[in-house]
């Protein structure tokens, strides 16, 4: 009778294995979006603005899946669902294989939101919070996420056949002599494959992932908040160093005698551009808050932004105390740039500014929720018991 119910448990196992497998490939490897799926940031508003206290777990359930991009979902259920009803290292192969195609399901949508809404910084943010949201969640399962995978390398076979190929061209007899000498004994002797072994480490990868993701949103943001500062910069600097090279025009030898650095010119960019910085960065700010709800995980992605764009800043007003000397303009200016940089200052001031920046990963942004999935198969392995016992 045991050797019975192991050969069925065997069986019933290799079926959810093969359907494991399948659902993962059909609906996270193969999904493709449609409806609202991409509606980001309205999807989180809408959940925002319809979010009134409950202690129902379901609905709270229900809540923590509503902002979510339905692979990411799908791969959370579907992991939480085989948890303990298979081996160890049989979980940790499907969860590799889970996750590589839920990752790349969040880069393809990504690419999707990034040209239905160009400009902002929604494709970004998407793909930090779902990269986060799937690196905290996996980990209660405590898998092993670096998996070892051998193949057979059939380049020495390739080039032994070819060298017997060539040696046995017009001299067919001496395949029959047992010498060093016989293409057919080279064959079998060099033409034997070579066993290769590759290491995954799936984790690393999202890791990596993850890091991309957020430098992109940093580099992005920051790029945002001096649209307009960035270009003069750099057009001041390539001025500046053909004036050094001496490749200059002789008559303009002043910044403040071109085209684009006359002082009016600097004062409307000025009044216009370098003023609605601070806008630019609470917006920032508060989209960033909208998408991520972690305080600390604020102060990592934030504070570079702040950062740099203080240093723009900074290096804007130097330049305008170095070349703009004389101009009846020039307190105008340096008074318009201490004010505004003043205001940047304050900009998030309430962050966790003292905690560190991890250069590997950045913290996590759903802790609450770390063992919702394995709790959830817990429980309904306490209910099946429970049953089988009634």
């Amino acid at each position: 009778f045991k050797r019975v119910v192991e050969r069925i448990l065997h069986d019933v196992q290799e079926r959810l294995i093969y359907c494991t497998s399948k659902y993962i490939q059909d609906n996270i490897a193969a999904y493709s979006p449609c409806g609202d799926d991409l509606e980001y940031p309205g999807k989180l508003l809408t959940e925002n603005q319809n979010r009134p206290p409950t202690t129902d777990e379901n609905k709270n359930q229900n809540r923590l899946y509503s902002g979510w991009y339905p692979t990411l979902e799908n791969t959370l259920l579907c992991l939480s669902k085989v948890f303990r009803c298979v081996e160890a290292e049989t979980f940790d192969e499907l969860t590799q294989e889970a996750i590589v195609a839920c990752t790349e399901s969040l880069l393809v949508a990504a690419k999707h939101l990034a040209s239905s809404s160009k400009g902002s910084l929604d494709s970004e943010l998407f793909l930090v919070k779902h990269l986060l949201v799937l690196r905290e969640q996996i980990t209660p399962f405590n898998t092993e996420l670096r998996v070892k995978h051998k193949h057979l390398d059939y380049t020495a076979t390739l080039a032994a056949f070819h060298e017997f190929i060539s040696e046995s061209r017009g001299h067919m007899g001496q395949l029959f002599r047992i010498n060093r000498n016989n293409p057919l004994v080279g064959l079998v002797s060099h033409g034997v494959p070579t066993i290769q072994e590759d290491e995954v480490d799936c984790k690393q990868d999202l890791e990596g992932q993850l890091r991309q993701a957020c430098d992109a949103f940093i580099i992005r943001a920051y790029e945002q908040c001096l649209v307009a500062v960035i270009p003069f910069l750099q057009r001041c600097e390539t001025f500046n160093k053909g004036s050094i090279d001496g490749e200059a025009k002789a008559e303009i030898k002043l910044l403040k005698d071109t085209t684009f650095g006359s002082p009016n010119l600097v004062i409307t960019l000025l009044n216009t551009q370098v003023k609605e910085v601070p806008t630019s960065l609470r917006n920032i700010y508060h989209k960033m808050k909208l998408y991520l709800s972690n305080k600390q995980t604020h102060s990592i992605l934030f504070q570079p932004i702040k950062t740099n764009t203080f240093a723009g800043l900074t290096k804007l007003q130097s330049l305008i105390s170095t070349h703009y000397e004389g101009v009846d303009e020039l307190s105008q200016m340096l008074n318009l740039l201490a004010e505004v940089r003043g205001q940047v200052s304050q900009i998030g001031t309430g962050l966790d500014t003292n905690s560190k920046q991890d250069g590997n990963s950045v913290e996590a942004e759903a802790t609450s929720n770390d063992n919702d999935h394995v709790k959830d198969s817990e429980s309904e392995s306490k209910q099946e018991t429970e049953t089988e016992k009634a």
